[in-house]
């Protein structure tokens, strides 16, 4: 009988909860707790199978503005290694890859032009009509504050010379050179009447710091490439299969031209580069106007106006410059002696002409 008493009163007892146990469950606890999982198919639908490639470009493109740097290499770097068939591609390709010559990470610029290069190889000429976008940077990029990304600036623009180097030559000659200019700290101006070419000191003072020897070799070496394409080298007319299926001397006349403007020579729309002396001059004293020179009127279309422009505009400035790179010798003489090579060459032209 007591046994039976004990036992009933274990029901009504309440258990003792004890620091760091948790407390016995019920003998009718019923677990609720539940696991789920996801099992996805991204390659199942034959139409998303057909436009994955385009949706996969467009989306590392779109991760070349992400903020790590590390991402937008490892995006480049990707790009580099699934390149497109499809042309089309490339207008977007191209537009969203151009910024990154800017970028302030030196293995970004790295990949980048390993890029560049990849893009030539897989689509000839795919430079050309992208030319004028690309310039716009390499020219931001050699004036640019930041002495990383203009010590990168050139090695974009030799791989337009290497791939482009007519169509460069004569879209932003004169410009270029300006940027070579402020590039390698060589003032256009004349000390005695301080007068700038076009251009103001105080607009690139800023940048005017002096670059390691290695720096300056390669950007004179990339000059001397620039000056020899673009007043030593014809333009190129055609192949040579083309002029051997020439049967008559004057049949070349009658074909389609192989050149943007294969009737520059006759100067029907633009200024008579002979007039070099009345353009536009900028002074840095009084900044007043005065009989001046405003190289961006030039249009230096044929290889005659950019000898003429460049022996009377640029080639006293870079002679003044370039002796000093003689006597310094080394990697920066080699390559000074390589361009006033050039302009001996140059000048031997025009006195031919």
């Amino acid at each position: 009988m007591a046994k039976k008493k004990t036992e009933k009163q274990k029901d009504f007892q309440k258990a003792k909860l004890r620091v760091g146990k948790t407390a016995a469950k019920p003998s009718n606890y019923t677990d609720t707790s539940f696991k789920a999982k996801i099992i996805s198919l991204p390659s199942q639908s034959l139409l998303r199978q057909s436009q994955s490639v385009d949706d996969d470009i467009h989306r590392y493109v779109s991760l070349l503005k992400h903020h790590s740097s590390t991402t937008r290499k490892e995006a480049l770097i990707h790009l580099q290694t699934h390149l497109p068939s499809n042309p089309s591609i490339y207008k977007d390709l191209v537009s969203g890859i151009t910024p990154l010559i800017l970028d302030q990470s030196k293995s970004v610029r790295e990949a980048l032009q390993s890029l560049l290069k990849a893009i030539c190889q897989s689509q000839r000429g795919i430079m050309e009509l992208h030319l004028g976008s690309i310039l716009l940077f390499v020219h931001s990029a050699m004036t640019h504050i930041s002495p990383e990304i203009r010590r990168d600036s050139t090695k974009f623009l030799q791989v337009l010379l290497e791939n482009s180097s007519d169509a460069l030559v004569r879209a932003d000659f004169v410009k270029s050179l300006k940027c070579f200019c402020q590039l390698l700290n060589w003032a256009l101006l004349d000390t005695k009447k301080s007068i700038s070419l076009a251009i103001t000191t105080a607009s690139t003072g800023g940048i005017r710091s002096k670059l390691d020897d290695s720096s300056r070799a390669s950007h004179l070496k990339v000059l001397a490439n620039f000056l020899h394409f673009g007043l030593l080298r014809e333009t190129v007319t055609g192949d040579a299969d083309e002029a051997a299926a020439t049967f008559h001397p004057l049949m070349s006349r009658y074909m389609i031209p192989s050149v943007s403007q294969p009737y520059s020579h006759l100067k029907l729309f633009e200024r008579d580069s002979s007039v070099l002396t009345n353009v536009k001059i900028v002074s840095v004293v009084d900044n007043t106007d005065k009989t001046s020179l405003n190289l961006e009127g030039i249009t230096t279309e044929d290889v005659g106006t950019r000898r003429k422009v460049f022996s009377e505009i640029f080639a006293p400035i870079m002679k003044k410059e370039l002796a000093n790179c003689l006597k310094e010798g080394g990697a920066v003489g080699k390559e000074a002696k390589m361009i006033n090579d050039i302009l001996q060459q140059v000048q031997a032209k025009q006195e031919e002409e």
